[in-house]
């Protein structure tokens, strides 16, 4: 077939001058989806990568052991050793044997709540040692920060540094998040759980064990 200019076109017959219009815009977004679906996989490649990566990095918080005690009232107390805030151990059967025992939870000293539930002890402690009641506190703090704790609010009780939380796992207090002791009082009375108090409240602390203790007397 000779073109207009003389030539063979081997290209053969064209389509009409609209047809071949309508063809090159399909062929240019052709070339752009498929331009878009390779820069999409890649950036789905990159979502996924970066969710992998902080699935792998992110660890939950330490859930309860499973074999976590549950005890009840007249359940025999713990026997356990317990690291003071002096830095020294005690058998928490020696203060058993001396009488009537508060041993109380809190989730962190130095904090509002735990503070207000420490001095409401401090300050009726006269009255709690006339009815012969010893006390001690127990959170999951350090040795310095019990220690500074009690040098601060001049706490004429010892406060337990339950690190590895063998004390509250042994009294069966949850945690939050894993970590925190929940605010939970027990009285221990001739070696037997005789009181507990599961959402103790820090204003009357005192005024609630004094009042447990008065009730088993009747």
């Amino acid at each position: 077939v000779l073109t207009a200019h003389g030539l063979i076109d081997n290209a053969g017959p064209q389509p009409p001058l609209q047809i071949r219009s309508i063809m090159k815009t399909n062929a240019s977004y052709s070339r752009k989806f498929r331009l878009s679906a390779v820069l999409m996989g890649i950036a789905l490649t990159g979502l996924v990568s970066t969710a992998c990566a902080t699935a792998t990095e992110y660890r939950a918080p330490a859930a309860h052991p499973v074999d976590m005690a549950t005890l009840e009232v007249n359940s025999p107390a713990p026997l356990v050793t317990a690291t003071l805030d002096d830095g020294s151990t005690l058998e928490l059967a020696t203060l058993y044997a001396k009488g009537p025992l508060l041993v109380y939870f809190y989730p962190k000293s130095g904090t509002p709540g735990c503070t207000r539930q420490a001095c409401n002890l401090r300050d009726n402690f006269e009255e709690l040692t006339d009815h012969g009641l010893q006390v001690i506190g127990v959170s999951r703090d350090s040795v310095k920060s019990q220690t500074g704790f009690r040098d601060k609010q001049k706490l004429p009780f010892h406060l337990v540094a339950d690190n590895d939380g063998v004390l509250g796992d042994a009294f069966g207090v949850p945690r939050s998040l894993g970590l925190v002791y929940a605010r939970q009082s027990f009285l221990i009375v001739d070696g037997k759980v005789a009181w507990i108090d599961r959402h103790a409240t820090p204003d009357t602390q005192a005024q609630d064990a004094l009042a447990a203790l008065e009730a088993l007397s009747k």
